[in-house]
This record gives C-alpha cells, sequence and structure tokens, in this order.
C-alpha cells in the first residue's frame, strides 16, 4: 500500500502543474501522480507554463530547472513575484551540475529534486509542500485577521521571528571523518552546531536546548537512528522540527521507512554538499512558517481567553473553568471557593483622574491579583471595575485570608494627593462563597458569592463578606 494513500479518501484532489519541456519525463511524472489521485496538467514551455499557473490556481507546481525558452529558475521568480501564485510551492527538477548558485534555489524552490526522480521521494516531497501549502495559507489569513483577533504584543512577537538570529543544529554522528565532513559544511554557512556521539547524549540536549533542525546517522554506538527519532519526536518542542537522515549504506527500506515516519529528507554518503545545503536551506525556510503560525496562534489564543488590559482571563472562559472544576469537585468529592471582588469608588476615580489613569489603575490591580493567588487558581476579569477568583481545593475561610492580603496589597497603589478625601485610598469590596456548602451548581455559587459582595458593597465597603 503506498504511504500516500490516504490522499484517495479526499473529496478533493489537489491539482498539480508539471513544467517540462521533455514530454516523456514529464508523462512518467504524471503518472506517478495520478496513481495517487492527484490532477495534473502538462505544459511543455516555460510561457505557457506561466499562463497556464494564472489561469488553473494549481496547488503545487513541478518545474524543470533546464527549460530552453525561459530558465527554469525565472520561470520560479515570475511565479513567486505574482499574487496569485506567489504562495503556490514549487518543486525543481535539476541536475546538480545544471545550477550555479545556491541562491537560485534558497529565493526561487520550495523543493529540490534530483534527476532521475524516484516515485517515493517524489511523493514525499509533495506531501511536504503540501503541509508547506497549508502553514502558509494559514498564515496569510492570520496576517488578514491579526489586527481584529490579536493584541499589539502578539502582532510585534510574530515579525521578528528568526529574522537575526543564527540557527542551531544537533548533528547526531558518531563517525570521526563524515562528522568533520557535515560540521565544516554547516559552520561555513555561519550555523551553530552541536555534536553528539549517541542516541542518550542527543535525547538529553534535546531535553534541554532548543535546535532548529537535527541530522542524525542511522545507526549509532547505542541505538539505531530510527529509535532517536521517535524519541525526540515526543518532545513537545520538536513536534515541527525538521529532522534529516544520513545514512552509511544505501538501504532503500530503510530510507522508506524514515520517510514514513515523518522525517524530512534521507541522504546517503558521501553527501553531495550543493544537494545538502540546499535541502537544508529550504527546510529552515518551511520551519519559519511554522514558527510564525505558531506564534501567530498562541497569540489568537491569548486574545481569545485573556483580558488585554489586566492579562487575567475573559470572564466567558473563566466560566468555563469554573464549570470544569463544580464536575470535578463533584466527581472527588471535593471543594472550592469563588470570590467575586469589586473596585469600590472607581467610577469616581474615574471622574476625577479621566479613563487613562483608571485603566492604569486596572492594569496594576490584575498584577496584584496574579502576584497573590496560586498556580492552580483562576483569576478574570469579570466586567469593568469587577474581578472573579476560583480558588480549589479551598475552605472559604482560607479563601478569606487571601481576600485581605489582596486588599493589604491594593494599598500599594499611588493615588494623587489633591483627591477628594473618599478617594484618597483604593479599596474593594469582596463577596466569597464556597462549594459545596453554599451552593449546589456553578450559577448558586455564582449568585451566593454576588450576594455576599452586594452586602458587603451596602454595609460600608472596604470589607470582605462570606
Amino acid at each position: 500500500m503506498s504511504i500516500f494513500s490516504n490522499k484517495k479518501d479526499l473529496n478533493y484532489h489537489p491539482k498539480v502543474l508539471i513544467i517540462d519541456v521533455d514530454e516523456a519525463n514529464a508523462k512518467l511524472i504524471a503518472e506517478i501522480l495520478e496513481s495517487e489521485n492527484y490532477r495534473v496538467q502538462i505544459t511543455l514551455n516555460g510561457q505557457k507554463a506561466l499562463v497556464d499557473a494564472q489561469q488553473h490556481q494549481p496547488d503545487l507546481i513541478i518545474l524543470d530547472s533546464m527549460i530552453p525558452d525561459h530558465n527554469g529558475f525565472n520561470v520560479a521568480q515570475t511565479l513567486k513575484n505574482t499574487p496569485k501564485t506567489k504562495n503556490v510551492p514549487i518543486i525543481i527538477t535539476t541536475n546538480l551540475d545544471s545550477y550555479s548558485t545556491k541562491q537560485d534555489f534558497n529565493n526561487n524552490a520550495d523543493e529540490v529534486l534530483i534527476k532521475p526522480v524516484n516515485p517515493i521521494e517524489l511523493l514525499t516531497r509533495i506531501n511536504t509542500m503540501f503541509k508547506l501549502k497549508v502553514y502558509r495559507d494559514q498564515l496569510e489569513i492570520r496576517k488578514d485577521i491579526e489586527f481584529n483577533f490579536t493584541n499589539e504584543d502578539g502582532i510585534e512577537k510574530t515579525k521578528s521571528i528568526n529574522n537575526d538570529t543564527r540557527n542551531h543544529f544537533l548533528l547526531i554522528e558518531d563517525n570521526l571523518t563524515e562528522k568533520s565532513l557535515i560540521f565544516n559544511m554547516l559552520n561555513q554557512e555561519q550555523f551553530i552546531v552541536t555534536l553528539a556521539n549517541t542516541g542518550e547524549q542527543a535525547i538529553a540536549l534535546a531535553h534541554n536546548k532548543s535546535f532548529d533542525l537535527i541530522i542524525i546517522n542511522t545507526v549509532l554506538p547505542d541505538m539505531d537512528g530510527l529509535d532517536i527519532y521517535k524519541r525526540i519526536k515526543r518532545i513537545d518542542l520538536y513536534q515541527h522540527i525538521p529532522i534529516l537522515f544520513v545514512s552509511n549504506i544505501n538501504d532503500y527500506q530503510l530510507k522508506l521507512a524514515c520517510l514514513e515516519y515523518g522525517a524530512d529528507d534521507f541522504f546517503i554518503n558521501p553527501i553531495n554538499n550543493k544537494e545538502f545545503m540546499a535541502k537544508i536551506n529550504l527546510l529552515l525556510k518551511k520551519k519559519t512558517y511554522t514558527d510564525q503560525l505558531y506564534n501567530n496562534y498562541q497569540a489568537a489564543i491569548n486574545s481569545a481567553i485573556k483580558d488585554g488590559l489586566t492579562s487575567l482571563f475573559k470572564r466567558s472562559y473563566f466560566i468555563r473553568c469554573l464549570d470544569h472544576e463544580i464536575k470535578r469537585a463533584l466527581r472527588t468529592m471535593g471543594y472550592l471557593s469563588l470570590m467575586i471582588i469589586d473596585i469600590d469608588n472607581f467610577k469616581a476615580i474615574n471622574d476625577h483622574l479621566g479613563h487613562l489613569a483608571g485603566d492604569a489603575i486596572l492594569y496594576e490591580f490584575g498584577k496584584i491579583i496574579l502576584n497573590n493567588i496560586r498556580d492552580i487558581d483562576q483569576a478574570a476579569r469579570y466586567g469593568g471595575e469587577e474581578f472573579i477568583i476560583l480558588l480549589p481545593n479551598t475552605k472559604k475561610e482560607k479563601a478569606l485570608l487571601i481576600a485581605q492580603r489582596i486588599q493589604s496589597a491594593l494599598l500599594e497603589i499611588p493615588l494623587p494627593s489633591n483627591l477628594p478625601t473618599i478617594l484618597n485610598k483604593l479599596t474593594v469590596s469582596i463577596g466569597i462563597a464556597e462549594f459545596p456548602c453554599c451552593a449546589k451548581s456553578s450559577s448558586e455559587l455564582l449568585n451566593k458569592a454576588d450576594l455576599m459582595l452586594y452586602q458587603a458593597k451596602k454595609t460600608g465597603k472596604n470589607k470582605v463578606c462570606l
């Protein structure tokens, strides 16, 4: 069974445009792709290829580097500079001797295939390229909506991914000669390389450091390379980090196994420097897309669940957490406390100092709350100047101590001296309720805590009621 047979289960069959002056070679590639349920179009010259790519919007382009009427790299460059095709992945097929500079590949190609094309390698590269296209498409969507769905801080983070930093590689190789050759090759490109001689050493390094790319020899003294690969991929940080294999033996079944497990490439010693470096630069480009997507995703998640001013959770997310903790407490016969806090006289503060000063107070109060609760506690901005805190495994008497600690810390926020006497210090009123002794559901618990808050406000403010 083909390692790509899942393509046949898809309702959508991706379109591939093959641009190759050699019709026999183009038909051979088309036959391989059509057996995997791809829709294929063949174009035999560069000028027509540019027109066809615009009209038919392929999902992927396979482009021969040696097109007589247009150099393949020039065609690729034109496609990358055209809005409709700039995000279409391009695989360039070439004889290594047919190009003069690595820059051709770095700027214009997303992947390189060396002729004669091996069917398994072709399908592996295409699979990788479709993943890259997903990353690109999602990244474009994120860019379109980030002003509505992410905060400014998140946007800034995504603009500075890997721009000025050197890439860190982990080279797992025990053969001194091969190790020196690869190390020198990478060092010439200004990459930072960490060496590991055994699998256990490599796994320990992966747990304690962050690498941008990993190179593994298939045979190490203590374990084989595929086992190292599997163990490293179990580490969350390395789910999307590119990993290459290097082997001293031309074992087709081993190569197939590594590719089936998701390896990004497999090289046989002696390594061709041009092919090796072209592949590494393409994988680093792919990693940049995944890093940008991940950071946009994290920014979007933070924006969706956290209040932009106080960095506390939003009310809607907090309610979900509360429901979850109530269910857990019921299941384990446990208990929890809920605290609702209201800043006293906040409208008057806004009226005298202005809304910017009011926002600054809310910001500082958010920090006070976070500094006075545990990691397992959840705090949210409940609305306006109201805040709410969930305290798992906490009796209301212990919650009272936390409330008093927050009240004391609030006094550290300075206010201007020219305010009316009633506003010369910041105070809060707090209502506390406990589950299950005071309520039998999340809605009852919220109502009970809110009732306690109302009692604190009604009886003079600056107090805690439970």
